[in-house]
């Protein structure tokens, strides 16, 4: 788990980890429920070696699915497997070209370059990310991170505010949970 993930877990928060464990115990054979839970663990809990292990049972009994391949590309990233990540996401892409959520693999290509020091190269992914999804929080904050470490704060401040335009009420203190 990651350090102060849980302590700082609220009640819906706590639910949403015992439904994914819910869904993981009650669907073992169901690559779709698995790969959701697993994701949800990742993110909610920190519990990335019970989320990984419940992706990968998923792309045992699916190898064809996106989702399934894209929420590994992201949890690997968290946990600090960039390489693999990528590759994850890539498998992703390929199994769904023309998916409308593309810019989810994206954003976890770019993360994931981000997670292990590629600030310029994350800022590629990032830049596609926030041209195929304008509105999408989670790349434009993401991007405007990425402008901060590359030392370009006016280019981060008109990501900031397209931002607030779509998340008025974004702080960051709402943005981290420890």
């Amino acid at each position: 788990r990651a350090a102060g993930w849980i302590s700082y877990m609220s009640p819906m928060v706590a639910e949403g980890v015992r439904l994914a464990r819910l869904a993981a115990k009650t669907g073992p054979d169901d690559p779709e429920a698995l790969w959701r839970a697993g994701y949800a663990l990742a993110i909610l809990a920190g519990d990335f070696g019970d989320a990984l292990a419940l992706i990968e049972r998923s792309l045992t009994l699916n190898p064809n699915s996106a989702n399934a391949w894209m929420a590994s590309g992201f949890v690997r990233a968290y946990s600090g497997e960039s390489e693999t990540a990528i590759a994850h996401s890539e498998q992703s892409a390929r199994r769904s070209p023309l998916d409308p959520l593309a810019f989810l693999v994206w954003h976890a290509i770019s993360f994931a370059h981000f997670a292990a020091g590629r600030y310029e190269e994350a800022s590629v992914w990032a830049d596609r990310t926030v041209r195929e999804a304008p509105e999408f929080p989670g790349g434009l904050r993401h991007r405007a991170s990425i402008c901060g470490l590359l030392g370009q704060p006016e280019q981060g401040h008109k990501y900031v505010r397209r931002l607030l335009g779509v998340n008025p009420d974004v702080t960051l203190s709402s943005l981290r949970p420890f």
